[in-house]
């Protein structure tokens, strides 16, 4: 339950404002999903899930497939820099 507090306040802290999209790093444990799940209640118009669990990302991604673009961490930490680049472009 205070994983949704949690989620709330940080969204409540960087200003958000409907209409923007916001990358959710680690998206698929409780806070990363309690964050996902905020962004589409405050308008997001676009939600980067990133995670490692590409089983959970896909449950994500099935919420509202038009706005939740999910991202599956590669192995490598050496791919990371590509991936957000080439998958993510820009955020709010």
């Amino acid at each position: 339950m205070y994983y949704l507090s949690i989620a709330y306040g940080a969204f409540i802290r960087s200003d958000f404002a409907p209409g923007q999209s916001v990358v959710i790093n680690g998206a698929t444990g409780n806070l990363g999903t309690a964050s996902v799940l905020f962004a589409l209640s405050l308008g997001a118009s676009k939600v980067y899930a990133v995670g490692r669990n590409v089983d959970i990302l896909q449950s994500i991604s099935k919420l509202n497939p038009k706005r939740i673009k999910s991202i599956p961490l590669p192995d490598q930490e050496t791919d990371y820099e590509t991936t957000f680049t080439s998958t993510i472009g820009e955020a709010d």
